[in-house]
Parts: structure tokens; C-alpha cells; sequence
């Protein structure tokens, strides 16, 4: 449920988007957000689905960019007894978001039923991708974004008023063989209203926020034309996310911001502002 997330612009070229990242600042920050069913269809034999997510973003485009994610989750279901996953993601991005190092492991109970580790490397026409596990191999994908890069684009596209767009991205996940094709909408500017998650905001509280809305698609699997599922959140300037939901069509769950905790990020601030 991470999956979390444009075809790269002929506009542009390679060098000229390594340029355009560095207007962007991401917080330093961990985020713990509590998930829960928000609605299912007759389809679906699902009672009840809770969990918690932590996610953990270090780093700078000096240093490069750091990401922990763990996503425990239960699910109660009515032909089987309730079960309990654990999903951990490992990333480092480099500042220029050239290179990407990922590790995946997914877990059902005790049972690991998923592990991924490589690195991608973003070239002039394409990515390629070293696979260390399952096994060792090595493949040409299109060109796409990095997880951080993606976020820096739809800051920078939010900020210069740009609602809609298209993207690719490779985040790693599943077997890491292939790209995600995505449409990203923006919604305009909105100042913080109070609500259950604005305490847990600190400054964040007195700065505005976009909707933001991302469908991602399949043609492989899935040939109709709809996308796999859908994701919207509200982002802030600085890359925190909250009030995330996540509709899979039959089914759709929401994460609420629980608490957030900045990181120290000052030492580097001053010659590396991004």
C-alpha cells in the first residue's frame, strides 16, 4: 500500500531536470500515520483492516536522500482468520536522483514471502536495473522518476500552479521489473483549517497545504484503461503528507498523521539548502 507513485518531459533534457531539483527542500522528518478500513464494496469478504505506518525521510541533495518505510497491517477477513503483514522498505536516493538503492521485504506472520534488493540508474534514454535479490540480474527499463524526484515535481509543479500532469516512476517494489504510469492532479493552495491532525503539525499548522490526487495505471494487467487504484493527500511545502487515502476500487483504507517528528537536518542547512 506504499505504492505509493510522468513520461520524463521532452521539454527538458537530463541535465536540465538535475538542475531544477535543486529548488526544492524536503524536510528531514519521521511520520507515524494509523490506517484503517474506510469503506468496502459487497465484493469484498473484508471486516475490518487496521495498521501503522512509519515513514522516515534523511538527508539532502548534498547528502542524498535516505528512506525507511514499515507498514504493519491487520486484516480480518471472513473465510480466514486474521492476519497480520509487515512491510519494509529501505531506499537511498542520490541528490541528483541518479542512482536509487532499494530493499523490499514483505512478511505474512512469521513467513517472508517477498524480499527485493538492487540499485536503478537513471541514463540519458532509460534506467537500468542491477538486481542483487531474488536473484542476480539486470535489465533496461523506460525512463521514469525516483521516488524523491517525484515528490520535488509535484512540490515544483503545485508551486508554479500546474493542476495536471503525467509521470512514470520506479519506486522498487514487487519484482522491480517494471515502471508506474501515473496522473497526478493538483488542487489549489488551501491555508490549514483545524482538524484532528493539525495538533500533531506544530508550525505546519499556519501553512497552506495542496490536495493531491494520483492515479496509477497498469497496461500490462490491466488493459481497460482505469487505473489500479487511486491515492489522494494533502502536501505541504516542505514534503509532509497527511490524510492519505488509498482506493483500490473494491475496497479503500485511510492513514491519519498520528505524529511527526522533524530530524536534525541544521548542520547541513546552511551550505545545502536542499
Amino acid at each position: 500500500m506504499n505504492k505509493s507513485l510522468f513520461v520524463i518531459a521532452l521539454y527538458v533534457t537530463f541535465l536540465c531536470t538535475v538542475r531544477a531539483e535543486e529548488s526544492i527542500f524536503v524536510a528531514p522528518h519521521r511520520a507515524v500515520y494509523d490506517f484503517r478500513l474506510d469503506s468496502t464494496s459487497h465484493e469484498m469478504a473484508i471486516l475490518g483492516m487496521s495498521g501503522r505506518m512509519v515513514y522516515e525521510l534523511t538527508g539532502s541533495v548534498c547528502q542524498g536522500y535516505t528512506t525507511r518505510f514499515r507498514f504493519i497491517n491487520r486484516i480480518h477477513t471472513e473465510d480466514m482468520p486474521m492476519r497480520l503483514t509487515d512491510q519494509q522498505t529501505t531506499s537511498y536516493e542520490t541528490g541528483d536522483s541518479r542512482i536509487f538503492h532499494f530493499s523490499v521485504k514483505d512478511q505474512v506472520g512469521q513467513e517472508v514471502t517477498h524480499r527485493t534488493e538492487g540499485l536503478a540508474e537513471r541514463t540519458q534514454d532509460g534506467i537500468i536495473v542491477k538486481l542483487k535479490k531474488p536473484k542476480g540480474k539486470e535489465y533496461k527499463l523506460a525512463m521514469a522518476e525516483f521516488p524523491i524526484m517525484q515528490l520535488k515535481s509535484i512540490i515544483r509543479h503545485a508551486k508554479a500552479g500546474r493542476h495536471f500532469y503525467h509521470t512514470t516512476v520506479f519506486d522498487g517494489t514487487e519484482k522491480a521489473d517494471k515502471i508506474i504510469k501515473e496522473s497526478v492532479i493538483i488542487g489549489e493552495k488551501k491555508m490549514q483549517l483545524s482538524d484532528d491532525e493539525t495538533e500533531k503539525l506544530g508550525k505546519l499548522d499556519e501553512e497552506g497545504y495542496w490536495p493531491v490526487t494520483i492515479s496509477y495505471f497498469d497496461d500490462v494487467e490491466k488493459k481497460d484503461g482505469l487505473p489500479v487504484y487511486r491515492t489522494s493527500f494533502l502536501l505541504h511545502e516542505n514534503g509532509i503528507m497527511r490524510n492519505l487515502h488509498v482506493d483500490y476500487g473494491t475496497f479503500a483504507v485511510r492513514a491519519k498523521l498520528n505524529s511527526l517528528e522533524f530530524l536534525d537536518g541544521e548542520k547541513s542547512l546552511d551550505q545545502c539548502k536542499h
